[in-house]
């Protein structure tokens, strides 16, 4: 069957019809209204939102310096330690419950600036967020589970955690569900407060058997797999899309232009070197000179013996009597093929707000420049998102939690790099 896309989409006939369209369309909607909702899902809708995208074209876009980029800062987040901060009281009491003394935590420098109140502690490890973040679930630790969300908040946007509640109702394990995954589903009757329908998650399998106490990942895969879910059991995270108070920015939309011009960049270079001439020197005679075909062979013969290889690389040389001596080939450096990579892949990670030199490229300067990047990078850009990201946990988990156990606050920090030979000071200047 043959569906005539054009018959779908409506018509727009004034310049103000088209251009609310279009600004809709950004936006993964259909111009008209949620009428081609779908429709615009399925065909990969251009845009900012990390709902009304296409998750399929999100993942097409993790490609060349763009899927480097993803991965310098989701291993960022990977090497970060996530903190739990709760009233000193709070951790005294869990300590005493578990016979042994509270010893306080040295704080990490400048957390009130996040919001950590100032008489607040590090919590035991024993306190219950502690030790769901450390270990998320049985297949999943704290820097692989850090990881996840960075990696789901970079390509598509926004990072789906699937809270597993234990027979008391309080967060037992923490799944980060792919995109691809997981669709949100409007109240209805059975969820008024909303749902997400999880699909399977396991590439391996797919009949596997789904126990309650699992032996095996697929197992565990299984046991969440082809599901709806109240939508209380699924956290967002996420940069707040400016459209939308429930949607986020996908950045791999925003920056869609880039990659894809850096997609074409390479492709013309590849097709460039594919078809280079790249045969010696042309032959021929000045007008008015007639070569015999036995003289040829002996002309190129001497020409190439004279003048071509190594052994007569800086040689100085004439073109044989009467002929004329042209060379169609030509170098990566005359078509500026260093150039044009620099640009692109610098281009591209500046969508990211990374630096080329952070990943040992370009003029990075000197190894003190380098650390100053790589620590400002952290101060400026991972330690804002990961204080959006964990706040955004912080209150997601919060929800199952009654006062006092609702008091506490997860802060996921930066790794800190310390290099006793360039203090903070020595950078700055």
């Amino acid at each position: 069957m043959q569906i005539d896309l054009g018959k779908l989409v409506q018509e727009y006939r004034t310049a103000e019809q088209q251009l609310g369209a279009e600004v809709m369309k950004a936006f993964g909607l259909s111009g008209s209204g949620f009428d081609n909702f779908a429709m615009m899902d399925i065909f990969g809708a251009p845009g900012h939102s990390a709902i009304g995208t296409s998750a399929m074209r999100d993942i097409e876009q993790v490609r060349g310096w763009n899927f480097t980029a993803i991965l310098a800062k989701a291993l960022q987040f990977g090497l970060g330690s996530m903190a739990v901060y709760c009233p000193q009281w709070i951790a005294e009491a869990i300590c005493d419950q578990h016979g042994i003394e509270y010893k306080a935590s040295k704080r990490v420098t400048g957390t009130e600036q996040y919001g950590v109140p100032e008489d607040w502690v590090t919590a035991p490890a024993q306190h219950r967020v502690a030790a769901l973040l450390k270990s998320p679930n049985p297949w999943r630790d704290e820097a692989t589970f850090l990881f996840e969300i960075a990696e789901q908040t970079n390509i598509h946007g926004v990072a789906h955690i699937l809270v597993l509640p234990n027979a008391a109702g309080m967060p037992k394990e923490l799944w980060v569900i792919p995109k691809a995954a997981i669709q949100p589903v409007a109240p209805s009757a059975m969820f008024p407060e909303g749902s997400y329908r999880i699909g399977h998650l396991s590439k391996l399998s797919i009949n596997t058997h789904a126990d309650e106490q699992p032996l095996s990942l697929q197992q565990a895969l299984a046991r969440i797999s082809n599901r709806e879910y109240s939508a209380k059991y699924i956290i967002p995270i996420g940069l707040p899309s400016p459209l939308f108070v429930d949607d986020f920015l996908n950045s791999s939309s925003a920056i869609s232009d880039t990659v894809d011009t850096d997609a074409v960049i390479h492709r013309t270079r590849r097709n460039m070197l594919e078809k280079l001439m790249t045969t010696g020197p042309r032959l021929e005679p000045m007008p008015g000179v007639t070569v015999s075909n036995s003289e040829w062979v002996k002309l190129i013969e001497e020409f190439e013996s004279q003048n071509l290889g190594p052994n007569n690389q800086g040689n100085a040389w004439r073109p044989p009597s009467g002929i004329k001596v042209t060379n169609d080939s030509h170098t990566g450096r005359e078509m500026e093929f260093v150039q044009s990579a620099d640009q692109s892949r610098d281009h591209t990670l500046g969508q990211h707000l990374l630096s080329s030199a952070m990943l040992g490229l370009g003029a990075g300067g000197s190894y003190a420049q380098v650390v100053g990047l790589i620590k400002g990078n952290a101060r400026l850009i991972l330690q804002p998102l990961m204080r959006i990201y964990s706040g955004q946990l912080t209150i997601g988990l919060r929800r199952f939690m009654d006062s006092p156990q609702n008091q506490f606050m997860a802060l996921l920090q930066a790794a800190n790099i310390d290099d006793k030979r360039f203090p903070p000071k020595s950078l700055a200047g």
